[in-house]
């Protein structure tokens, strides 16, 4: 793990530090359900580290985990750290929701990032 950065909490927390090491294990082992529900529970315990979200985004995109993705994304956002594709998932989920205001808003965030079109 040298050079991996650590979260924030963990040196102070040794839950957070538990379950983010046993789901980086299970990440690098493909497990991606286990390594999902690991930095989910991390997450919980130290909702704010864009280190833990970072790679919680990243694993709930393979697990299909919609809750933690959007727990990810929203801390990931507050940390002016959200990955490009973020703002498509905001603007599917507006969509969805027939959230007019907030399908508009998603576009022009959309428009505004690297996946502009």
């Amino acid at each position: 793990m040298f050079g991996a950065p650590m979260p924030a909490l963990a040196e102070s927390n040794p839950q957070v530090l538990s379950a983010y090491l046993r789901a980086r294990a299970a990440d690098s082992d493909g497990r991606v359900g286990v390594a999902a529900d690991g930095y989910a529970l991390a997450l919980m315990a130290a909702p704010d580290d864009a280190v833990i979200a970072i790679r919680a985004y990243r694993v709930a995109v393979s697990a299909g985990d919609f809750t933690l993705l959007n727990r990810a994304r929203s801390v990931l956002e507050r940390a002016d750290m959200a990955p490009g594709d973020a703002a498509i998932l905001a603007l599917a989920e507006a969509g969805l929701a027939g959230d007019a205001t907030a399908t508009q808003s998603a576009i022009e965030r959309v428009k505004a990032g690297a996946l502009s079109f």
